[in-house]
């Protein structure tokens, strides 16, 4: 997942007509593959209720369209959106490293409680074929030497 803007908020936030933004952007003679990398055709809604084009720009996009853009655009601007791109990188950098640290932990829980499962397999083999019957007769042997052994007289 790549940091984008929409063609809309650039044309907002510079005071360019969207129009002229998105014809600008299909000016561009730049190869097919630049193009489908880093300007994306998306459709919005507008306040009238229909549907409109706009482009989800990358960082690169948007450094290539604000250089062949002319008009009065602020430096500080320019410089304050490769800094939002930049913490809009970080933070999606930030969520997929939290994502990897998850799936890490998930699977190392699953592969201990699959090797647990194996032990308390073989556990409980040996316990049923060979402890129990042994623990079985020892009780027995308990038991028989508990009972009271009473003389009988044979006279």
């Amino acid at each position: 997942m790549k940091p984008t803007i929409s063609s809309l908020k650039f044309a907002h936030d510079f005071g360019i007509r969207h129009f002229d933004v998105l014809k600008k952007i299909r000016s561009f003679k730049c190869s097919d593959e630049f193009n489908q990398r880093n300007f994306s055709l998306v459709e919005y809604v507008d306040q009238k209720g229909q549907k409109r084009p706009m482009y989800k720009i990358t960082q690169q996009g948007f450094t290539f369209l604000i250089s062949r853009t002319r008009g009065r655009i602020n430096d500080q601007y320019v410089e304050m959106y490769i800094r939002a791109f930049e913490e809009m990188a970080q933070q999606i950098a930030h969520e997929e490293q939290s994502l990897y640290t998850q799936l890490n932990k998930a699977t190392l829980e699953y592969m201990l409680a699959d090797q647990g499962a194996s032990h308390a397999g073989r556990n409980l083999q040996f316990l049923g074929k060979i402890a129990k019957p042994l623990l079985r007769q020892r009780i027995l042997d308990i038991m028989e030497q508990l009972q009271l052994k009473l003389p009988f007289d044979d006279e």
